[in-house]
């Protein structure tokens, strides 16, 4: 196909590809890849294209989307322990999870939205919540790929550990994904239970308070707009049917009796069932619904917006709120909606959880068609400034300030950012990189702030 413009999924990011292509199989990915390397060419996936930064842009390069690439790849194989199953690579949450249901098994967490890629999940460290849950990609035991070279490999995490480790969040760096293996649980059920109102106070007061309502369900969402109006801030809990009965309140806020929006005063139909009715782990563990109850296509968050994350060790979880508080009136303006959530740490090389139980405080910013690009880009400075103290790590699919030296910084150092950069290079080169890749992970010169915006669709 000719040179096309692509966009996020809610038109805030443009992609820029001199071709684009949807190949419907593994041998015709093979084709593209090597096409591509006849004419020097780069090439990036766009998976459900919820990125908020230039991360999958090749403007002179190939587009890849594997949404036609969708479902099982293979029969679930319970003859091993855990049980596996193979999908292939453009499936979405959504596609595959009521499948595994249907057969009596599932995943050990979701994002907050069905309607990612989970490839594309997985090679940016993306996460659900719960302070026993690891970021999504602990489902994953195997990748396979088209390497640089047209070549379909594998790696997986009991043959090639230290491969595997730094390919998995890898930013679509390390080749072109076409399957994952993912061990799977027995099917189990979840209740969710909303409480609010919150004062802002209570999320930071105390840190065993906080860490104590962190952990009291299977997964927890603080969602807030860090000001000291405590309509905004509420709890949300994801509890398995099985455990004890829940608290009639949280950190001072009373359980609910009418179904909530993250963003208050918005629609309910899109969100996942409330009140405590207990349904499936993939109706309950997003917070939107791939369709509402009318059967039209669920619209997750805002819709109009751009996105940032950092994580932060748990242990300063209550000292981190805190700091972005005392700067709310500054985010107000902008800000449409954060969540606070706890993640397990990990040992995989560019995860933003590795080494370290981590905090993720995740904000919302109203778009606004554009009009509010700059203001969203002042915000993200005064973020990472106030957690600064706190060796923050950006999620790298999201929109952030952080200059090319301080993330290397943050995500372990020149040794732990070379060594991977090593490993990409072995096993992708050239050929799956782009101009992003390269302004965090390889060019010795940190970008003036024009780029960064830039690179950063901001």
């Amino acid at each position: 196909m000719a040179a096309t413009n692509n966009t996020n999924w809610c038109k805030s990011v443009a992609f820029q590809f001199a071709q684009f292509s949807e190949p419907t199989s593994v041998s015709q990915v093979q084709q593209l890849v090597m096409a591509a390397k006849t004419r020097n060419q780069q090439v990036r996936v766009v998976g459900s294209a919820h990125s908020f930064n230039q991360i999958a842009n090749t403007t002179n390069g190939v587009g890849l989307s594997l949404i036609k690439m969708t479902g099982l790849a293979s029969p679930i194989d319970t003859s091993t322990n855990p049980p596996m199953v193979s999908i292939h690579a453009g499936s979405t949450y959504g596609d595959i999870c009521s499948l595994l249901h249907e057969q009596g098994f599932a995943l050990h967490n979701l994002a907050s939205l069905p309607h990612v890629t989970i490839a594309g999940a997985v090679a940016t460290g993306t996460h659900g919540s719960g302070v026993g849950n690891r970021n999504l990609a602990d489902s994953v035991v195997a990748i396979t790929l088209v390497d640089s070279d047209g070549e379909v490999r594998t790696l997986s995490a009991r043959e090639d550990s230290e491969d595997f480790k730094a390919a998995l969040v890898g930013f679509g760096s390390f080749g072109v994904v076409t399957s994952l293996t993912l061990k799977l649980l027995p099917t189990y059920h979840i209740c969710q239970l909303v409480y609010s109102p919150l004062p802002l106070k209570s999320i930071f007061e105390s840190q065993s308070a906080l860490l104590e309502a962190m952990s009291c369900a299977y997964s927890v969402s603080i969602f807030t707009r860090f000001q000291h109006d405590e309509s905004t801030t509420s709890i949300w809990t994801k509890r398995k049917t099985s455990s004890s009965p829940p608290p009639t309140s949280l950190l001072s806020a009373p359980l609910l009796s009418t179904p909530l929006h993250p963003i208050p005063g918005l629609p309910t139909d899109s969100v996942t069932e409330q009140l405590g009715a207990p349904g499936p782990w993939f109706e309950r563990l997003p917070h939107f619904r791939l369709v509402t109850a009318d059967g039209s296509p669920g619209t997750p968050s805002v819709g109009d917006e751009l996105q940032t994350e950092y994580f932060v060790p748990l242990s300063d979880a209550a000292a981190a709120v805190a700091a972005v508080s005392s700067i709310g009136p500054k985010l107000a303006p902008t800000l449409a909606i954060s969540e606070l959530r706890a993640i397990r740490g990990d040992e995989l090389v560019m995860s933003p959880a590795r080494g370290r139980d981590s905090f993720a405080l995740h904000f919302t910013w109203r778009y606004e068609g554009g009009r509010l690009r700059e203001q969203v880009w002042a915000c993200c400075k005064e973020v990472e400034r106030v957690l600064s103290q706190f060796s923050p790590r950006p999620h790298m699919g999201k929109v952030h300030a952080m200059s090319p030296g301080d993330l290397r910084r943050a995500y372990g150092g020149d040794d732990v950012v070379r060594a991977f950069v090593t490993k990409q290079q072995e096993i992708g080169g050239p050929a799956f990189r782009n101009e992003f890749y390269d302004a965090f992970f390889v060019d010795e010169t940190d970008v003036i702030e024009e780029g960064m915006q830039r690179l950063m669709g901001c």
